[in-house]
């Protein structure tokens, strides 16, 4: 039987389970049900030392679960053409380990013949092995088909190939046969990457088979076929077995068992849906779990809607951090961090016309095999004896209309140990020792640079830099030529490579000069991380406009890093990933007649495979670890209607000492919340108040107060004639709006005399000048609306042809634009002795060097890579912190991208304080996913043996599940080889602070290092 019919077969019980609806549904179940009640296949673990995939099979002697195939049962497929074992018979193992299936057949059959190879082994001697992970899905994603070649013994060597999912020889596995007196051994290594899974776990339920094929006659073509079921062949999904990925023993809980309740239905905005179940008593050592699929309803897939869902469970909302089959966040493809669990039983569902289509999207798609549209949540503590109720909200989000498919709605239990499923207790035994790098020797050797090229080795592997540049004739070439001079000088540092790049036009025309720097990976990469976001497929592109210009791989012994340094190559880098090489690319840079211009990278080797170390040492190079030095806090009108204590207790329990009014407390006369000239004309009186108000709450200035501050958008409409050179252009020639806000204009500013950045001065001066505010919030630092403008040129920004080289507009980046005026008002806040918090990195170094305290929105989480290289603060999220618990939950997220935490809303009491209480001051030494080590203190959701490779004394503090203060987990002082550490040893879903004594916090200074090229 050709394999390819099974996979056809699949498509189409697919295709007939979306279209036939619930009777469908039904059929489908009850098939599913049936497969369950066969006793499952354990597939046992392989234990040290692993079977070795040689052909002998005396090693699998000991695995245990071998399944014999000796009688007419097992003839499944033409049984009428079988004569016998001595014609046919085999004994099959199947086993596993984290990274791939084992299979191993001992085959008895009088005629063996394989002459074919590829896609069409099955028309000889060969095993078919059928692995379904995802039984109940609807789709064929999760079916696996492989054939397993013996090959002839001769000139055709064995052979794994997957059907299904590639169609092609499976990528990395491992086959051996051997020729035995009665028939032949085979066995194979298959890994679950080259099956495109990222893996299975102990006790997950699968279905499985495997078809031993004979074929005796002349040509060679299926005779017959032996199979680990009994039932009749044919090319049914539901005719596999039921399997478990079991234990070094051979052994495994129950499969999980699966009531369906409701096959689909829809809900309109605001509408509901309750289902009732009786959940039944689980069986021994089962928890209970609801699953469900869903989608806002849309013409395609077209990304991402929030809180469009509302759970209930027994009428109260369930807690998303019960999500079971997904995390509470998701990578799309791209790189980008998505939050799916929203809090108060609130979830992420994706805009798509069905439940599989945003899955095979190349941006949307959601990495590590999660489905879009698939949420399973524990349901554990939660349900009555007897009746219970599900309930689906849709809850209209964002007053948008929208109409949430849901389908598929299934009670399971399955084998758990309760409580256990969602958080981890502490560790117990040895613990890593968690300290900052002490020492900073060379970690590269053997560099030479030849023209365009840089080699080095890091721990004895190859490592080379090709650099190459555009002409435009349509070329890219090495070196200096007819167009321009290029000068190259390298300068070593120990921890990293400083390349800087001369070119001068030779010409009397603008000159486009694109840039790559590209450093190949061959298969040797283990992990591409662009801007910071890790790459699943290894692939990828990102255009970061500077706040994060790096690219990084890493090896299984080391990983190197490109990372943009100069103002202009850092604002117009474009990343890109191609299956594990990285580049570093300019495709926007022009040089004007006769100028000379100097591009600057880094190229940062790193002696472990860890991209916190490349952003540490990338940290250090850029001179970043500045102190972070007050917790921020916005407040929003409502403040104005709180007593006193209702305030003063906010404050403290937010532990925030510089309080922020946002952009909400001034309208024009439009009924517009204002900006630009009608803030500086508008009343002041709830700035007044408040400020009076907290100057009598603190007359000690212990919190500070500041404004709101956008240099950017403007909503007077006068302005347009008045700042018409300053108008920000797009490529039609329009006045660019803030999204769909047509009263909010943009516009640039600068330092030229009269202009729309005076006017924007003079908003600093009435904030604190004026008003006597402490300080200056500082919205949208690098841009707004529009990244590019065509009303300014800076100089060197065009649109340039990537098939010709030729430039086809110029143009110019917004931060390039308003660089000088920006660092202009930073000085002129500074020197008037106020505090500056802003929003985003500075996408410049220019900027950068000024060391301003920012912090980044996480709407999507993700964006925290955007300050990894700069400061490392991220404002809470607006969209799921309904409760001090969901802002520990964010606190906890964004530490796992090595960042701190700012207070975003106030639409609910914090009734006590929490980890923001022993923050700051921060000034990083190191930052790390789970764990930031500073000078002052380290902040960690990690155990481990925290220090400063020092005998600083501290003081720790442990917060619980929901971020409040306990005793519960004590935190020890351990001295070792005269260093002193802390033993923290938290619970899964908890977090510390160590406080180092204030008479060790001292500013630790690097070493200069020297300069030489090689």
């Amino acid at each position: 039987m050709d394999p390819n019919d099974f996979a056809a077969n699949v498509r189409r019980s697919a295709t007939r389970k979306g279209q036939a609806g619930c009777l469908s549904y039904v059929a489908f179940c009850f098939a599913f049900t049936v497969a369950q009640a066969v006793e499952p296949i354990i597939a046992p673990y392989d234990i040290d030392p692993p079977v070795q995939v040689d052909g002998d099979l005396s090693d699998w002697e000991n695995v245990p679960n071998a399944v014999t195939l000796n009688s007419a049962a097992h003839a499944t497929w033409q049984r009428e053409d079988w004569t016998g074992p001595a014609d046919l018979s085999a004994t099959v193992r199947v086993a596993w380990r984290t990274d791939g299936l084992l299979v191993a057949a001992e085959v008895t059959d009088d005629i063996v013949q394989q002459p074919y190879a590829g896609a069409d082994i099955w028309k000889g001697d060969y095993l078919n092995v059928l692995l379904d992970t995802q039984p109940a899905s609807a789709t064929e994603d999760g079916v696996i088909q492989l054939g397993i070649s013996p090959g002839n013994f001769d000139k055709l060597p064995a052979e794994v190939y997957s059907y299904r999912p590639q169609g092609q020889p499976a990528a990395g596995a491992k086959v051996a046969a051997k020729r035995t007196a009665r028939g032949y051994n085979v066995e194979a290594f298959v890994p679950f990457t080259a099956l495109g899974m990222a893996g299975v776990k102990q006790d997950q339920f699968a279905t499985f088979e495997i078809g031993v094929s004979d074929s005796d006659g002349t040509p060679a073509a299926q005779q017959t076929m032996l199979t680990m079921g009994t039932e009749k062949w044919d090319t049914s999904r539901a005719r596999m077995l039921p399997l478990v990925f079991g234990d070094g023993n051979g052994q495994a809980a129950p499969p999980t068992t699966t009531l369906p309740l409701v096959a689909a239905f829809e809900l309109a905005r605001g509408e509901r849906r309750a289902v009732a179940f009786n959940a039944g008593k689980p069986g021994s050592n089962h928890e209970p779990y609801l699953f469900f699929r869903a989608v806002t309803k849309a013409a395609s897939a077209t990304g991402y809607c929030s809180l469009a869902l509302q759970v209930l469970v027994n009428s109260e909302p369930i807690d998303t951090d019960r999500l079971s089959n997904r995390g509470p966040t998701a990578t799309m493809r791209d790189g980008r961090t998505l939050t799916v669990a929203e809090g108060n039983g609130r979830l992420l569902l994706a805009r798509s016309p069905d439940f599989t289509t945003t899955d095979h999207h190349p941006d949307y798609a959601l990495a590590d095999g999660v489905k879009s549209a698939e949420y399973e949540l524990y349901l554990g503590g939660l349900l009555r004896d007897g009746a219970n109720t599900i309930t689906l909200v849709n809850t209209g989000a964002f007053d948008e209309d929208y109409r949430v498919a849901v389908g598929d709605v299934e009670f399971r239990t399955r084998p758990d140990t309760p409580g256990t499923r969602a958080f981890k207790s502490a560790p117990t035994g040895e613990l890593p020792v968690l300290a900052p790098r002490a020492s900073f020797s060379r970690n590269y050797t053997s560099l030479k640079q030849q023209g365009a090229t840089i080699t080095f080795q890091i721990n004895g592997r190859p490592y080379r830099v090709e650099s190459k540049f555009s002409t435009p004739d349509g070329r890219w070439v090495t070196a200096g030529n007819a167009h321009f001079r290029h000068r190259r000088k390298v300068v070593r540092h120990n921890e990293w490579l400083i390349v800087r790049d001369t070119f001068t036009n030779l010409t009397d025309e603008n000159l486009p000069v694109m840039q790559q720097h590209t450093v190949p990976s061959g298969d040797a990469a283990t992990g591409v991380w662009l801007a910071g976001a890790k790459m699943p497929t290894k692939s990828g592109r990102h255009f970061e406009g500077g706040e994060n210009p790096s690219a990084f791989f890493t090896t299984d012994n080391g990983g190197v890093g490109l990372l943009a340094l100069n103002d202009e190559l850092r604002v117009h880098s474009t990343l890109i990933a191609d299956r594990g090489a990285i580049t570093l690319h300019d495709p926007f840079f022009y040089l004007g007649p006769r100028a000379t211009y100097t591009s600057e990278f880094a190229i940062v080797p790193v002696g472990e495979p860890d991209y916190f170390a490349f952003v540490n040492a990338a940290r250090r190079l850029l001179d970043v670890n500045f102190p972070i030095t007050v917790g921020f806090a916005f407040v929003f009108p409502p403040v104005h209607a709180w007593s006193d204590a209702t305030l003063t207790n906010w404050v403290a329990n937010k532990s925030a000492t510089y309080l922020v009014q946002s952009n909400d407390e001034v309208k024009n006369k439009n009924g517009h919340y204002a900006r630009g000239t009608d803030w500086i004309n508008g009343s002041k009186t709830n700035h007044i108040n408040f400020l009076s108000r907290l100057r009598r709450l603190y007359p000690d200035k212990s919190v500070k107060a500041g404004i709101y501050f956008d240099c950017f958008l403007d909503t007077t409409e006068e302005n347009k004639q008045r700042f018409a050179a300053d108008r920000a252009l797009n490529a039609a020639g329009q006045h660019i709006i803030y999204g769909s806000h047509a009263y909010l204009s943009m516009y640039i500013p600068t330092l030229q005399p009269g202009g729309w950045g005076e006017e924007m001065a003079r908003t600093v001066d009435v904030i604190l000048d004026g008003l006597k505010f402490d300080g200056v919030y500082w919205d949208e630092f690098t841009q707004s609306a529009s990244f590019w403008v065509y009303s300014h040129r800076d100089g060197c920004s065009a649109d340039i042809d990537p098939a010709t080289h030729r430039i086809q507009r110029l143009k110019g980046a917004t931060p390039l634009l308003s660089r000088e005026y920006r660092a202009a008002m930073v000085q002129r806040i500074r020197d008037k002795g106020a505090l500056l918090v802003v929003n985003g990195a500075p996408c410049t170094r220019t900027l950068g060097r000024l060391k301003i305290m920012s912090f980044t929105e996480t709407g999507s989480i993700s964006h925290c890579r955007k300050v990894q290289l700069y400061c490392p603060l991220a404002l809470g999220d607006h969209l799921t912190e309904t409760s001090e618990k969901d802002a520990f939950r964010v606190m906890r997220r964004i530490l796992e991208y090595g960042c701190l935490y700012s207070w975003y809303g106030m639409d609910f009491a914090v009734p006590y304080k929490t980890l923001t209480e022993h923050m700051f001051p921060f000034t990083p030494i190191e930052i790390h996913s789970g764990y930031v080590i500073g000078q002052e203190r380290i902040i960690t959701s990690r155990s481990g043996l925290f220090g400063w490779n020092d005998q600083s004394d501290f003081t720790a503090y442990v917060y619980d599940r929901d971020g409040r203060a306990t005793d519960r987990y004590p935190v020890k002082k351990i001295e070792r080889d005269g260093k002193t550490y802390a033993e923290v040893r938290l619970p899964e879903g908890c977090a510390a602070a160590i406080v180092r004594a204030a008479s060790a916090s001292k500013t630790v200074k690097t070493k200069s290092k020297s300069e030489r090229s090689p």
